[in-house]
């Protein structure tokens, strides 16, 4: 069905109507949000990682954060990714440790053993923190690495190894009181630069006093709670197109995640 979708539209020569199609296949509860749908599903794609001219290895997981006010979807949005990919750990950063989030040392016995923590578990798949501005600074310091070398060096309890992170990482915090335009990123959430240097889509998100925005989002969701919202997916293949091909929701979006991620195994 997913080639069938794309050569409806290629034959059309309207690629980026049917691409609209998909968008609105993402965390269709969410009204609206088109750039944020549209980086959510970049990021869960990813694409392939390369060597370039130089023989440094680029990766190819992007890692998105969501910085905004309470209320405007971040957490549906993380919680609709760990759904949807093949592979996800979903964590907030309220009580996590560097230990949870890389990896701790058991011992078992006579012998100390390695417990993975979520970013191992999330090798070649998703990694959701909520709350991310809550993490300690000494505990956000230690994903550094996990980041951009995806790698995480462990010395504990005289075990000497380097795990794989391979991992998509998508956050989402709110900002330290009210969002302010005119005061840097690092000033607004309280994360240090070197950490928000390695997220490679970072979107605001801001609920602004909009009468007619508020007016319609309300009626979205009564209509919705009331059972008479349709799929925003439906809405969108019938503006575009009346004889397109119906797209179930999460359909396209999944299979566009395992054909980019192989199925998300390890």
């Amino acid at each position: 069905f997913f080639e069938k979708f794309w050569q409806f539209w290629q034959d059309k020569s309207e690629p980026l109507r049917g691409r609209n199609v998909v968008i609105g296949s993402v965390c269709p509860q969410l009204y609206g949000l088109f750039s944020s749908k549209l980086a959510v599903a970049l990021a869960l794609v990813g694409c392939p990682a390369f060597v370039d001219r130089s023989g440094t290895r680029v990766r190819g997981e992007p890692h998105l954060l969501l910085v905004g006010d309470p209320g405007t979807g971040k957490s549906q949005f993380l919680r609709y990714a760990a759904k949807l990919a093949p592979r996800s750990v979903l964590t907030t950063g309220t009580g996590t440790t560097s230990a949870g989030l890389t990896c701790s040392a058991v011992r078992e016995g006579h012998e100390f053993m390695l417990e993975a923590g979520a970013l191992v578990l999330a090798d070649r798949g998703i990694c959701c923190i909520d709350e991310f501005g809550s993490i300690r600074d000494h505990d956000r310091a230690t994903i550094h690495e996990a980041m951009e070398q995806q790698t995480i060096s462990v010395a504990k309890a005289g075990l000497v190894c380097s795990l794989k992170t391979r991992t998509t990482i998508i956050a989402a915090t709110n900002a330290k009181g009210h969002f302010d335009p005119d005061a840097d990123l690092s000033t607004n959430t309280g994360i240090a630069g070197p950490l928000l240097s390695r997220f490679d889509m970072v979107l605001v998100l801001l609920d602004r006093p909009n009468d007619e925005w508020d007016r319609t989002v309300s009626e979205f969701i009564l209509r919705a709670q009331a059972g008479l919202a349709q799929d925003e997916t439906v809405i969108a293949s019938q503006d575009a197109d009346p004889a397109a091909p119906h797209m179930p929701t999460h359909f396209a979006s999944q299979s566009s995640i395992r054909t980019a991620r192989g199925g998300g195994g390890g």
